[in-house]
């Protein structure tokens, strides 16, 4: 399907490289965000006020002095915070960072194979072209000069009570943004998914990745329920979007 200059179609293998890239580097994004939700969040400082009063205590102990003198409690304070602050940091970048290289050895490492893609032309062995074969596709966005705008996956959970597949790997890239790229892979995705009987479509986003949740909520998905990670403090946002009651999306001019 094209419009605009713009075209969607299924995953070739000549594309692996340039959606390892964008993929890699786009999931990175939050992780800013992710940082400053943390340091608002109060269980980290919750934390950080319980070292603290372990701290004035060990200082009582070791200068046998109370309170300890000043200049040790604002160093030790000080070292304290320091650590509370770049754990913080280490763990907000970690999330994304972790979750990215998890990926790369999962579903897009292999996308052929886990999006169940049949080659359908092996003409070229350096640019296999694939077709979905199911419920299942990848889809890649390319504008008028071939570049790649955007890709997403859809996967499929046969074992739900509706026929549910899930929208998965959304990512546009850096120079194709706010030209209803990522619109114009959710209507493709969401043309093949009516074309297999499916009934819904869930994803899941984090809450500091304000952006997607906009979108998703603009194009018709409802929030169904929130999960706390209790290792990152941020809330894993569950959207669900009936298929019965979707509108064909149109992209944005």
């Amino acid at each position: 399907m094209a419009n605009k200059g713009l075209r969607v179609r299924s995953f070739q293998s000549g594309d692996y490289d340039i959606i390892k890239k964008y993929f890699s580097s786009c999931l990175l994004e939050p992780a800013p965000s992710a940082f400053l939700h943390v340091l608002n969040h109060p269980i980290p400082w919750t934390i950080w006020g319980t070292g603290v009063a372990f701290v004035a205590g060990g200082l009582t102990l070791f200068t046998k002095q109370h309170p300890p003198p000043t200049k040790y409690i604002v160093a030790a304070t000080s070292i304290w915070s320091a650590a509370v602050v770049t754990w913080l940091h280490r763990i907000s970048m970690g999330a994304y960072y972790n979750y990215t290289q998890w990926s790369l050895t999962q579903d897009m490492g292999h996308i052929p194979e886990y999006y169940q893609l049949e080659p359908i032309d092996e003409s070229n062995k350096n640019n296999i072209i694939y077709a979905p074969k199911g419920e299942k596709n990848f889809f890649v966005c390319e504008d008028s000069t071939g570049a790649i705008a955007g890709f997403v996956a859809l996967d499929y959970h046969p074992e739900r009570p509706k026929r549910t597949g899930e929208l998965r790997r959304m990512i546009v890239s850096p120079t194709h943004r706010r030209r209803g790229v990522a619109e114009f892979l959710i209507q493709a995705l969401i043309k093949h998914a009516k074309k297999n009987d499916l009934q819904v479509i869930e994803l899941g986003t984090s809450d500091v990745q304000y952006g997607a949740k906009k979108l998703y909520q603009k194009l018709g998905w409802k929030e169904h329920h929130r999960v706390f990670d209790e290792i990152y403090f941020i809330d894993v946002i569950k959207y669900e979007l009936n298929l019965e009651n979707a509108m064909q999306v149109s992209p944005a001019s």
